[in-house]
């Protein structure tokens, strides 16, 4: 360490107040301990310099109600700089049947800034595939979403996988980055399946993107899980991007 240089000390903090599978409230965090490195009278010291905060994740468990959420602060990073992501999961109901709320809501954002500023925001509501949903042939729509974007554009897509709360990467799997062409990005989702039946499960979303007044890109992707007769989850994504014009 040299004077005018710094330490960083970081701490998990959790707090527990439930046990695996059972009602109750966590929270886990990062705090970073920042030291500054002084002369004085030729002795070297070391003071503080602030507490900064990298994350938080949220878990809450209670009858009828769940909430996971989680946020991400990023500084002086080579692709995103400086800003934060967040995420959150509602979950609301008895699960009937099992591992199916009455009603899902998701949301997740991201705010930054590089040498511009950029922004990303979508949401999602999904409910209950055991109550009536909107039927439209042979496929039953039970989830509409939809999200926008501003100096973003989308890298990389991960649907089966998700995203696992790692940061920059939304909880479908998608990833964005930023990139100052795109003047606006647009996008709409659903969730369909065959009514009545769990042969067909899946989600469809179709995104734009525009830079100017012009159209750029049509995006569309998805995945679908088709059950067969043997019982067996047969899955599979389909992607389809067509750029109109480099900008």
């Amino acid at each position: 360490a040299v004077p005018g240089g710094g330490i960083k000390i970081s701490v998990d903090i959790d707090f527990n107040l439930m046990e695996q599978n059972d009602n109750g409230f966590a929270v886990e965090s990062k705090v970073n301990v920042k030291g500054e490195l002084t002369v004085d009278d030729g002795n070297d010291q070391w003071e503080s310099d602030g507490l900064d905060l990298d994350g938080i994740v949220v878990d809450i468990k209670l009858q009828g109600l769940e909430i996971f959420g989680y946020a991400y602060i990023f500084d002086n990073d080579p692709v995103y700089g400086k800003g934060w992501q967040g995420s959150l999961s509602v979950k609301v109901g008895k699960y009937t049947p099992p591992d199916d709320p009455m009603l899902t809501v998701e949301l997740n954002a991201m705010f930054g800034q590089t040498s511009y500023k950029y922004w990303y925001v979508d949401g999602f509501v999904e409910w209950n595939t055991a109550g009536p949903g909107i039927i439209l042939g042979p496929i039953e729509i039970n989830c509409f979403g939809g999200g926008a974007y501003y100096h973003m554009k989308l890298e990389s897509v991960d649907l089966m996988g998700g995203s696992n709360a790692s940061m920059v990467t939304m909880t479908s799997g998608a990833k964005y980055v930023p990139y100052q062409p795109t003047t606006l990005g647009l996008k709409a989702t659903v969730a369909f399946k065959t009514p009545g039946t769990d042969v067909l499960d899946g989600v469809a979303t179709l995104e734009l993107r525009f830079s100017g007044t012009g159209l750029q890109e049509i995006m569309f992707y998805g995945k679908a899980e088709i059950i067969p007769k043997n019982g067996i989850p047969a899955p599979g994504i389909v992607k389809f991007s067509e750029k109109l014009r480099d900008r």
